[in-house]
């Protein structure tokens, strides 16, 4: 897994970020470069990363998390029992009592071709516009509600709509996998931006 300490601005980790996929071949290499500048973290050391789910955390309570001792990697929990845990690769005794605080999530399953976010009467939950801040996501998803008029037009600010297929599923001939996929969505993010401003102009 993966975090990333919260910076006094976004905008030096975004041109690290890309010129951190742009430079790697792989995105543990690319994990690595933004790691060793500051921007990514491990909870630990011991294990490469495998997953990034863009967490926002500071760096020193990054380092409090990191003096836990009592790690259990056994899997997902699937089933909770008066007296034990039941994981995936084993169990986990409980002592009578014990207060169980369930800290996962399922997101809304990333970047999907032909998504569209807005339908009459409805806005869909999405994959954040903007990489690592969905507060920044959430403000424009209410500016294109605000400033525009129906549903597909609302949607062809969206990369990832089928109103507006400015993401390119199967990857480029460039970076292929994960990799690709977050080159994706930083062009994406960036095609996003450009239409609202473009939209922005003609609004005021």
């Amino acid at each position: 897994s993966g975090a990333r300490p919260v910076c006094g601005s976004i905008l030096p980790f975004k041109l690290a970020f890309t010129n951190a996929l742009l430079r790697s071949d792989s995105i543990l290499g690319a994990f690595k470069a933004l790691e060793r500048a500051g921007y990514l973290g491990r909870l630990t050391l011991d294990h490469e990363p495998v997953q990034c789910r863009g967490a926002l955390i500071r760096t020193a309570d990054l380092h409090l998390l990191r003096t836990v001792q009592d790690v259990v990697r056994l899997g997902r929990v699937t089933a909770v029992r008066p007296n034990r845990l039941e994981l995936e690769k084993g169990t986990m005794p409980l002592e009578p009592g014990s207060l169980l605080v369930d800290c996962t999530a399922c997101g809304t399953g990333g970047y999907t071709a032909n998504y569209d976010v807005w339908s009459p009467g409805h806005i869909r939950l999405s994959s954040n516009l903007t990489l690592f801040n969905p507060s920044h996501s959430s403000a424009l998803v209410a500016y294109i509600e605000t400033t525009s008029t129906d549903a597909a037009a609302k949607n062809k600010f969206i990369a990832h709509s089928a109103a507006s297929p400015l993401l390119v599923v199967d990857g480029s001939p460039n970076f292929h996998g994960h990799l690709s996929q977050l080159v994706q969505g930083v062009y994406s993010e960036l095609k996003t931006m450009r239409a609202i401003q473009a939209h922005g102009k003609k609004s005021f």
